[in-house]
C-alpha cells in the first residue's frame, strides 16, 4: 500500500480505487479497535482520566480542524459557532477532544451531502456547553437513552446500513447526555 501511495507502483485506475477502499475499511477497522480498547481500560479503571484546566475554545478548534476534510470531502460546510473570551473547565483535552471528534463525525456520516453541520460553544449559568448539531435524521425520543449502550444503533441507522457502531457515545455515558 506504501508503494500505491506514494506513486512508486503502477496501477490500473480501478485497482486504485480498490486499494483506496481496503485502506478505508482498515482505517475504520483500526478506529474501532482502538475505540474499543480505550472503553474497555476505562471501564476498568486502568485508564486514567486527567481534569487540567482546559479552554473548551482550544478543544472545539482542534476538534474542527480533525475533521474538516470530513466535511469538504462530502461538500458539508462545518461552521463554529464560538462568543469570545475563555472557556475554562476542568476536564481531560484529549477526550473532550475525542468526544467532539466523535460527535462531529457522526454528523457527517448521517448528514446529507451539501449541508451545514454547526459547532457551538454556549454558557448557560455556570456550566460550559457544547453541542453539534446536523441535518441528519435524528434519533426518536424512545431511543435516546438507548445511543449510550455499548454497539447500539438507532432503527433508522441500521436500516442505513452505513460502516462503523455507534460505540462512540459510550465513553462518558453519564457526563454527555445533552
Amino acid at each position: 500500500l506504501q508503494m500505491v501511495a506514494t506513486g512508486a507502483a503502477a496501477l490500473s485506475p480501478r485497482l486504485v480505487d480498490l486499494v483506496g477502499l481496503v485502506v478505508e475499511g482498515s482505517e475504520r477497522m483500526q478506529s474501532l479497535v482502538n475505540d474499543l480498547l480505550d472503553l474497555t481500560r476505562l471501564e476498568q479503571g486502568r485508564s486514567a482520566l486527567s481534569f487540567d484546566e482546559v479552554d473548551m475554545r482550544d478543544v472545539v478548534a482542534a476538534s474542527a480542524e480533525a475533521t474538516q476534510p470530513l466535511f469538504a470531502n462530502k461538500d458539508q460546510r462545518l461552521a463554529l459557532r464560538v462568543p469570545e473570551g475563555r472557556f475554562l473547565v476542568r476536564g481531560d483535552s484529549a477526550r473532550l477532544e475525542q468526544v467532539i471528534i466523535n460527535l462531529l463525525s457522526n454528523a457527517h456520516k448521517y448528514s446529507p451531502a451539501g449541508t451545514l453541520i454547526e459547532l457551538r460553544l454556549t454558557r448557560s449559568g455556570g456550566e460550559c456547553l457544547t453541542s453539534v448539531r446536523d441535518q441528519g435524521a435524528g434519533v426518536t425520543e424512545e431511543e435516546r437513552e438507548r445511543i449510550f449502550e455499548r454497539f447500539y444503533r438507532s432503527a433508522q441507522h441500521r436500516q442505513d446500513r452505513r460502516p462503523g457502531s455507534e460505540r462512540k457515545y459510550a465513553y462518558f455515558p453519564n457526563s454527555f447526555r445533552q
